[in-house]
């Protein structure tokens, strides 16, 4: 889904708006995690595993209601300018499989990089309400509310760095910059004791 966004994203928003466009686009998906950690343990300890799916059901159908809104403004803007968007893709500039063996080096590495920051980064926050509950006594909807953090610091940031970014361009030291302070992080937090 992430994919598909940041494509649509890259379509509406040309040049030095783009990095601005998905690092806002970024910022809402976060603050619906940051809503999800808040609101989900709420609902369980409440009134049970049933109201929590039922949350989950109805956030899922806005979803649905604004992808095919989504898609009724872009077709709507493909038809008032037919340059925009697919209809401006010619033969020549279409991706063709063939076209995979022509990436360059720094594509591959910052493919790589990407991914394993999503492999070590995901699995972490998914499991740091458990790791908030054992490791430092959090009831679960404390840890909830502590596991939104990181999602709170990257909704806020998100479109300024974006914005800045766009300015002041060092696109790949500042992802090298991101990956010693994603290490310092995980070093820290598996350093730390156990405490209440």
């Amino acid at each position: 889904m992430c994919v598909a966004q940041s494509s649509i994203v890259s379509v509406w928003f040309k040049g030095k708006e783009l990095a601005f466009a998905l690092g806002l686009n970024l910022s809402i998906s976060r603050l619906g995690s940051v809503a999800n950690a808040a609101i989900v343990p709420s609902v369980y300890e409440a009134d049970g595993l049933g109201m929590a799916l039922t949350v989950g059901f109805v956030v899922c159908v806005f979803s649905l209601v604004a992808a095919f809104g989504l898609v009724y403004l872009d077709k709507r803007r493909e038809n008032s300018d037919p340059q925009s968007g697919r209809a401006a893709v010619d033969e020549e500039e279409a991706f063709r499989w063939a076209d995979v063996f022509d990436f360059g080096k720094s594509y591959w590495i910052l493919t790589a990089s990407c991914v394993i920051t999503y492999m070590s980064v995901f699995p972490y926050i998914m499991n740091l309400s458990d790791i908030l509950q054992s490791k430092y006594g959090f009831d679960k909807i404390h840890a909830g509310y502590l596991f939104g953090l990181p999602y709170i610091i990257s909704a806020a940031s998100s479109p300024f760095l974006g914005f800045t970014i766009d300015k002041v361009g060092k696109r790949a030291f500042l992802i090298c910059l991101s990956s010693v302070l994603l290490t310092i992080a995980f070093t820290a937090s598996m350093m730390m004791p156990e405490c209440h």
